[in-house]
């Protein structure tokens, strides 16, 4: 049928525009979207302040000025917590004797994007690192697992982010452990503590950059 007049037209401009969105994003959802800047047109590290709102829609909980290193990714110069928690989860749920040595999931500030990438790598059913893996805060796909001192910054701004009361997994294990448990915040005596890797507790995922 022959589409006449300016009807017509709008009609086969909108059906372009929607055959060119759908094959962009042929599964309707943002996963094969760009992510949006870190950082507003003509500003960098030192625009955002702990407590602010950060690119990725999350809460700002650390700043470095001169940079740390976000290990195997570079230098980055912020943590950014997402708003929410991802429920409760396990840590592992399969069989352990697959887990590398200790070494590789490390404690400090920069590992916990690595720890994460490693153990969802091993396998899915890593429950509380996938989660986090998955998690699409603000179209940004660079989520992780804190690691034990990326997680003690996360709690120590617990404030800014309602937290709950309750244990929260990191990414890191215990080398010291006989099975190298992993090792989480115990809220009852705001300390760490390695548990096994097939109990429930929380998990809240945060970005670098």
């Amino acid at each position: 049928m022959l589409i006449k007049g300016k009807l017509g037209f709008f009609i086969v401009l909108i059906m372009a525009f929607a055959i060119i969105f759908a094959a962009c994003d042929p599964d309707g959802g943002d996963e094969d979207l760009l992510p949006p800047s870190n950082y507003p047109p003509g500003e960098g590290p030192g625009y955002y302040a702990v407590g602010d709102t950060g690119p990725g829609g999350g809460i700002i909980i650390y700043y470095e000025e001169h940079g740390f290193e976000l290990e195997g990714y570079g230098e980055v110069h912020y943590l950014e917590a997402a708003p929410e928690d991802l429920g409760r989860l396990v840590w592992f749920d399969g069989n352990w004797q697959f887990v590398p040595d200790a070494s590789n999931l490390n404690a400090g500030i920069g590992t916990g994007r690595h720890n994460t990438i490693l153990l969802h790598g091993l396998s899915e059913e890593t429950e509380a690192a996938t989660a986090c893996i998955n998690y699409r805060g603000g179209r940004f796909s660079d989520w992780f697992l804190p690691s034990k001192d990326e997680l003690n910054i996360l709690w120590e701004n617990r404030s800014l982010l309602n937290l709950k009361s309750f244990n929260y997994w990191s990414s890191s294990s215990d080398p010291s452990s006989d099975n190298r448990s992993p090792i989480y915040m115990r809220y009852a005596i705001n300390d760490f503590e390695n548990h096994s890797w097939g109990q429930d507790f929380y998990a809240h995922p945060i970005r670098a950059f």
